[in-house]
């Protein structure tokens, strides 16, 4: 198994046992952390060769779409200002794909925000 392979399948079988022992807050956390490296990821790879990396802007988009979807609507404003959060952080992220670096670091700021946030309430 080449090097990148095998890195790639620890990263997987790591990230597993990670999501299968954890609290709802946790996984939270877990998509969050997950989301701001992939977004650090596409931001140099923009930055180093002007290339979007491709692989790491879908997982970026469909870590927002689960974080999204796994929103409480019944729960009140706070879950609909959170949707509407994600779904900008959404278009934005979608509107970098001509290598809009500008685009993925607002992205990145509002997700670290956020994490920050939510790392707050466990706390």
């Amino acid at each position: 198994m080449r090097s990148s392979a095998a890195l790639s399948r620890y990263q997987e079988i790591d990230l597993g046992g990670r999501v299968g022992s954890s609290d709802p807050h946790a996984l939270v956390t877990l998509l969050y952390e997950e989301l701001i490296a992939s977004l650090d990821i596409i931001s140099r790879s923009i930055a180093n060769g002007g290339h979007l990396d491709l692989a790491r802007h879908s997982r970026a988009l469909t870590i927002l779409g689960a974080l999204e979807s796994g929103l409480d609507y019944k729960a009140g404003s706070l879950a609909q200002s959170l949707g509407q959060i994600y779904r900008q952080m959404q278009r934005r992220l979608a509107s970098a794909r001509d290598g809009n670096v500008a685009a993925v670091n607002e992205v990145a700021e509002g997700v670290r925000n956020l994490a920050s946030a939510w790392k707050a309430i466990k706390t």
